[in-house]
């Protein structure tokens, strides 16, 4: 039986999210799945050892060459105000009330994030409504709020969550400057970097401040590895997570919640939307019926940079294509787990493999989301 568990991340200071089309001096809202993966396997390896790494944890994942039901799968980070958590957007079709309101809003309904009522609104294929749809312009400022989509009810939630102008404000996006120091010339360079920063205010409930979470999925796992996960996880919290960690960058307080998210179950629907990053099996793309079928919307992510290896950190992975968040693809018949770790190992480096986690993390999406997808404006 598997359980599906938050955990959030309560933030100690900035930060930085570096990602392709992101440059320095700007950083991301959010952490892809495979970074998040990426991060865990260094913090269990310094904890743990390279041989469990490498001979008992992710032998445990599916490769190309290696089937395999996983001990979990995860979610990308994303960010949370209060008790409200953000969703990727699914990219079906909103089903508008009438033409007049798409024309109006269909702009801003393209919001990265999306709350968890206006997220079932769209995963079910509901008419839009006054709870998730302002009534006029004015009220507009309410329901999307800085790249992210509220229903009304949670709306009044959040709203106590201000900057010190009194707007609306559930982060901030801001530039730090740095100085750089050459070791032989003592010679300076300026530059600016991005900092990310959450509110710490209070929402309308008592819960204090915003920040960053992402669900795990237990699948496969014994007691010992799901301790050894969570042990993982709080030891990133000290040593942090994303970039400019040097700088103290991306260091949180782990806490692991029992309450149970509801989202819609795959089985038995059409089409999944997925909460992480995709690098689909190759049977999973099969030119008849495989999950890139008709009904299916997705955009494509470059993923590459560099390895972070105590044995090397000088080379570049190889560069993966992947699948985005919030894509709609078609269900597999008797499938469970879709996606495998993509091996993105330099053609020059033999220590060990270097992977990217690459398993979906599906969420059921109605017939009704999907069908006449030909009706209406884009997604």
């Amino acid at each position: 039986m598997s359980e599906i568990v938050r955990y959030r991340l309560w933030p100690r200071g900035p930060f930085h999210f570096g990602e392709r089309g992101v440059g320095m001096e700007a950083t991301a809202i959010a952490l892809h799945a495979d970074s998040v993966f990426a991060a865990l396997c260094l913090a269990l390896r310094e904890l743990y050892g390279p041989a469990w790494l490498e001979k008992t944890f992710l032998p445990a994942f599916p490769t190309v060459r290696h089937d395999a039901v996983p001990p979990f799968r995860l979610t990308s980070l994303f960010p949370f105000v209060g008790e409200v958590f953000f969703l990727p957007r699914p990219l079906v079709r909103p089903r508008w009330p009438d033409l007049e309101t798409e024309l109006r809003l269909r702009k801003k309904a393209k919001a990265a994030y999306v709350s968890p009522q206006v997220f079932d609104y769209l995963a079910a294929g509901r008419a839009l409504d006054e709870r998730v749809l302002p009534a006029n312009d004015a009220e507009a400022a309410k329901f999307f709020i800085q790249g992210a989509w509220l229903s009304r009810h949670e709306y009044d939630r959040v709203q106590h969550f201000r900057d010190y102008r009194g707007r609306t404000c559930f982060w901030q996006t801001e530039e730090s400057p740095r100085v750089s120091v050459d070791r032989r010339g003592s010679a300076s360079a300026y530059y600016l970097t991005g900092r990310l920063v959450f509110n710490r205010g209070q929402g309308s409930d008592g819960e204090p401040g915003a920040g960053l979470y992402f669900l795990i999925e237990w699948l496969n796992a014994d007691g010992e590895m799901r301790q050894r996960v969570e042990a993982g996880l709080r030891a990133l919290g000290d040593s942090g997570i994303g970039g400019e960690r040097s700088a103290g960058y991306g260091q949180f307080e782990l806490a692991v919640e029992s309450a149970k998210p509801t989202l819609p179950v795959v089985s038995g629907a059409p089409c999944f939307t997925t909460l992480a990053l995709y690098y689909p099996q190759p049977d999973e793309l099969q030119p008849d019926g495989g999950v890139l079928g008709r009904a299916a919307s997705y955009s494509l992510l470059l993923r590459r940079g560099w390895m972070s290896s105590p044995e090397d950190s000088s080379l570049r992975r190889k560069m993966v294509r992947m699948v985005g968040e919030g894509a709609v693809l078609h269900t597999l018949p008797g499938r469970e787990v879709y996606g495998t770790l993509a091996d993105a190992t330099p053609e020059a480096f033999t220590a060990h493999r270097v992977y990217r986690y690459g398993l979906a993390f599906p969420v059921g999406l109605a017939a009704a989301a999907v069908d006449d997808r030909s009706q209406g404006g884009a997604p």
